[in-house]
């Protein structure tokens, strides 16, 4: 099967998210990014502004054999800026740059937004300090009839088999969730999958199933950022096809359950 031809008319997907870190910008504190704005408001001109409360805890010394810790609370702008249908967004923060879709149609579409919004945040925030890149694909996959465990030729047996072959008796889980973590030479990337039940703490009575692929790197230079996410959707992309089964395929290629 050649994975790179595979192409879907619907998809699970609940959110596709980019995100960059990096080292404080300081003005961003105090100055509104009106440049950047100016620059993605074609793709992205709804503007939404928020604020985060970040605690930092220090140790002040009152003598040589005293001292006293205290906690302080900072309130940090977030700008959020909105497609049209709200479905995509950019959040730019003092110290990260996500872009997050959630209504996904392809690769293409999300990497050239990325591209975007990098590049007109790179041209005004020169000389970036970055800390960490990641990409993640969220799939809840939400079927409306069936056994809610019954997930045969529809994920890899190998994702079910602690549940099934474990539990005698599955009516009374509330959640059933396994993570692994891989360790490429320049690259991580968590797997999280399972029934993560959105009537928790309630049992599992609805047939959903995630699968949650998150790849990230401490080592990126600015040049490379659409390089390392091209690297990255690959990644995801063969982790997905082997995780999913002809079922599925069919359901998402439009045909008939």
């Amino acid at each position: 099967m050649n994975l790179d031809r595979i192409t879907y008319e619907t998809n699970f997907l609940e959110n596709v998210i980019f995100r960059i870190d990096y080292s404080p910008i300081l003005r961003m504190i105090k100055e509104t990014p009106a440049d950047f704005q100016t620059k993605i408001k074609g793709k992205f001109p709804r503007l939404r502004e928020e604020t985060i409360i970040e605690l930092s805890r220090g140790i002040t010394k009152k003598s040589d054999t005293e001292s006293q810790s205290h906690e302080e609370k900072q309130i940090r702008p977030v700008w959020k800026f909105f497609s049209k249908d709200q479905t995509q967004m950019v959040e730019l923060t003092y110290n990260t740059l996500a872009v997050e879709f959630s209504k996904y149609s392809n690769f293409e579409e999300f990497r050239d937004s990325v591209e975007h919004a990098f590049h007109s945040f790179s041209e005004i925030y020169q000389s970036i300090d970055l800390k960490r890149l990641g990409l993640r694909y969220i799939n809840h996959i939400v079927l409306e009839k069936g056994n809610p465990f019954d997930w045969k030729n529809l994920v890899n047996p190998s994702l079910t088999h602690f549940v099934d072959n474990f539990f005698d008796d599955k009516k009374d889980l509330a959640k059933a969730l396994s993570r692994i973590t891989t360790n490429k030479e320049d690259f991580e990337m968590n797997f999280l999958w399972g029934w993560h039940n959105t009537e928790f703490p309630s049992k599992i009575a609805r047939r959903q199933f995630i699968l949650d692929y998150d790849c990230y790197t401490h080592d990126v230079e600015e040049q490379n950022v659409v390089n390392l996410i091209e690297k990255f959707h690959d990644q995801i992309h063969s982790y997905f096809e082997k995780s999913i089964g002809d079922d599925l395929r069919k359901i998402m290629k439009g045909d008939s359950q």
